[in-house]
């Protein structure tokens, strides 16, 4: 019997309904929630990087293009150097992973202040900093 259909998606982004009315979402880290993807916690699990666009904000219930693997631009909430594992502030933005939150990239370049745009390796592998 052939399969036309292996059930392997390659694909580096995923379109996903927003759980919450997002504001400024370009850049930032979301996590999945029972309506669809929201900010994450401070430290917490997330699902990807809302890929860097024109939208200025996305209405609940609406689509929002999410990067699942490999590099794209993340916001720093922060300073940090390249290498650094990354966390997610209650914003979204990057952070220096700290004890007890989830590993979700490491920083290709430094961030020096809130705001800069980095590129970001993303590690969903639902790790916790030791």
């Amino acid at each position: 019997m052939t399969r036309e259909y292996t059930g392997i998606d390659q694909s580096v982004t995923k379109s996903f309904l927003a759980g919450a009315d997002l504001t400024e979402p370009n850049g930032v880290f979301v996590a999945a929630g029972e309506d669809g993807v929201t900010l994450p916690t401070a430290g917490g699990d997330v699902v990807g990087l809302a890929i860097v666009s024109n939208q200025d904000s996305v209405a609940k219930g609406k689509r929002l293009d999410v990067q699942i693997k490999d590099i794209g631009l993340a916001v720093a909430g922060g300073a940090f150097s390249a290498g650094s594992l990354l966390a997610t502030d209650a914003s979204g933005r990057a952070v220096a992973a700290t004890s007890g939150k989830f590993i979700v990239g490491r920083a290709i370049g430094p961030a020096t202040a809130i705001g800069d745009l980095v590129q970001v390796q993303l590690l969903n592998f639902g790790a916790k900093m030791a």
